[in-house]
């Protein structure tokens, strides 16, 4: 083989090397956008479900709770501290990508056409389950209460009739919390998740 052939040859090589460096460049920010795409929709669908099972286990538990404070259940709580302490044993907040803000638990209002709302005073105007209006609690994740408007031992639980209320009420529990996007520099996402049931009659 002549010195001109292994030149051309080299020169092939070094042609080749450089090409696959540059489709390189231009094709290697795309696919790790679509790496980090992925792992975080992965992550934050992982999120969303975990938030929303621990908020059907709070539901479902300040469902069956009722108003229990100070009683068999809940010696030394009440139905709401239950239902949170059932939450964070569900998962709630142990991610470091989902920041909690506030756990809270509102009163609702069945309507004559069967529709479900926030319990307002213009409902029931001698009304003394609710302390104050908005007719809620808002708790951190601690189970500290920066608002304690409803305590669980004024809940109407025996369909007993009660100013414009004939029957149990109903109980709203939304967790609001903030999505971290992994590895990026993303905005975080704001997310709340709702649930709505009726309390359970008590024995």
């Amino acid at each position: 083989m002549t010195a001109l052939a292994c030149s051309a040859r080299r020169r092939r090589r070094s042609r080749c090397a450089g090409q696959n460096l540059v489709e390189f460049a231009l094709l290697a920010p795309l696919f790790f956008f679509v790496v980090f795409a992925a792992v975080n929709g992965g992550l934050l669908l992982y999120s969303k479900n975990a938030v929303d099972h621990a908020a059907d286990v709070g539901m479902v538990t300040l469902a069956a709770e009722g108003n229990c404070s100070n009683g068999p259940n809940c010696p030394t709580s009440d139905a709401d501290q239950v239902a949170l302490t059932r939450m964070r044993n569900a998962g709630l907040g142990t991610t470091s990508l989902v920041s909690v803000a506030s756990i809270t638990v509102t009163r609702e209002f069945e309507t004559s056409n069967g529709t479900i709302r926030d319990f307002v005073q213009s409902d029931a105007p001698s009304d003394r389950n609710c302390t104050n209006f908005p007719c809620e609690n808002i708790y951190s994740l601690n189970g500290s209460a920066s608002r304690f408007y409803w305590p669980p031992a004024n809940r109407l639980v025996n369909g007993g009739a009660n100013g414009s209320q004939v029957t149990s009420d109903f109980a709203k529990v939304s967790v609001a919390y903030t999505y971290h996007f992994f590895g990026t520099s993303h905005p975080d996402v704001n997310v709340t998740v709702v649930k709505v049931l009726r309390l359970e009659p008590q024995q």
